[in-house]
């Protein structure tokens, strides 16, 4: 048997839980090699390892946790599940190398109805870097990187949201989920309810469906509009949205959401918070196309003291952004006071089919992917019958 566990310590300890591989391993069936089949029961392994909450580790119980910080596994063998009947035995031996390597060699030994059938050595690297690990076998990293897997499905009459979302829920990282968390705010509590479910390998639709319903009552709640008139499209959403966050400090260190200009004037149809904050919420006149990218307007003056990491543009003239698409695909911005080049990337496009149902489009590496269907598509040939809003990321 080949174990896993949570934590070094007393197998007594209610804290203490130990995964077996063998029925994950029959189950999945053949691997290439070692690696291959961590990385492909790494999802089913975390779900049972995230569902144990552990106590504070020691400093030397550090790194030792289930392939979440990096490729540390433990060589504890034999204490539960399946017996050698009915599972492979995994044996190893290890050799440190320079550079936070290890070199370790595995003996798989076959085992068919009872009988071992064979034994077969494969050497494989593993690299204690948790940079490394992170990258090769973090599902949510996984998830949230394939635009042709939409993570919210559009099958409700409010289409805007789920629209939105699935552009947005892939450029907030994890740090500004990590900072809503532990916070008394019904609109955190909601965007990290909402996160989790849309990670989850089985999405649980009607449960993500009355979140995004929870939240779009809690802020009609908190920004009443005159004579009762209801939010109806994406701009009204993120025009709330944003403010909320940036009113109520949800951004920290005002990252993704916050902003600052030397002159604020230099902004058109500006729309402030209640504290006398710009959210970067945009209208589209405040762009221009130059050459072969966007800049802003009255360039020179635009001045920031800080740049957010998320820029928004609602309302694009229909007729000059199915023209010049490729140059809407880069804003670039030359600043007065050092020469330096800002530059922000076109990573989405929210827009309404003939229908007047919303959808958008992700871009990764000037590819846009449908995000109702997953399909590919260029920027040239898309279908964007109305452009409603366009988001920018800072490249950095």
């Amino acid at each position: 048997n080949f174990n896993v566990f949570t934590l070094k310590g007393d197998p007594n300890d209610s804290k203490y839980k130990d995964v077996s591989l063998c029925s994950y391993i029959q189950k999945e069936g053949k691997f290439s090699d070692f690696d291959d089949m961590l990385t492909k029961l790494y999802g089913t392994l975390k779900r049972e390892v995230d569902n144990v909450q552990c106590p504070q580790l020691h400093p030397e119980q550090k790194n030792v946790g289930m392939m979440q910080q990096n490729s540390s596994i433990s060589n504890e063998t034999g204490t539960s599940g399946a017996s050698s009947s009915n599972s492979g035995a995994f044996t190893k031996e290890t050799e440190k190398k320079k550079g936070g390597n290890i070199k370790v060699e595995y003996s798989v030994n076959s085992i068919d109805n009872g009988k071992s059938v064979g034994n077969s050595k494969k050497q494989v690297s593993v690299n204690l870097s948790m940079s490394r690990s992170e990258n090769q076998h973090d599902p949510i990293s996984t998830i949230l990187s394939d635009p042709s897997k939409p993570l919210f499905k559009i099958d409700q009459e409010i289409t805007y949201i789920p629209s939105l979302f699935n552009v947005l829920f892939r450029l907030l990282n994890n740090d500004f989920f990590v900072s809503l968390k532990g916070k008394d705010d019904q609109l955190a509590v909601n965007m990290l309810k909402l996160r989790e479910e849309v990670l989850k390998g089985q999405k649980d639709q009607e449960s993500i469906n009355k979140l995004e319903n929870i939240l779009l009552m809690f802020i009609e709640k908190k920004y009443p509009l005159c004579y009762n008139i209801k939010i109806c499209g994406v701009y009204d959403f993120l025009d709330y949205f944003s403010k909320y966050i940036v009113e109520f400090n949800l951004d920290k260190d005002n990252k993704y959401f916050g902003m600052e200009l030397e002159d604020e004037t230099v902004v058109s149809h500006v729309d402030k918070t209640s504290n006398n904050r710009i959210p970067p919420l945009f209208n589209y006149e405040n762009l221009k196309i130059n050459k072969n990218h966007m800049s802003f307007k009255s360039e020179s003056e635009w001045v920031f003291t800080k740049k957010p990491k998320l820029i928004f543009f609602y309302y694009p003239f229909k007729k000059p952004f199915n023209e010049n698409r490729k140059q809407h695909l880069r804003i670039e911005h030359e600043d007065k006071t050092d020469k330096s080049i800002t530059v922000y990337n076109l990573k989405g496009i929210v827009f309404k089919d003939k229908n007047d149902k919303y959808n958008s489009f992700f871009i990764k590496n000037d590819e846009l992917y449908d995000q109702e269907t997953g399909v590919e598509q260029s920027i040239t040939d898309a279908k964007i019958f109305d452009p409603d809003l366009l988001i920018y990321e800072l490249s950095e």
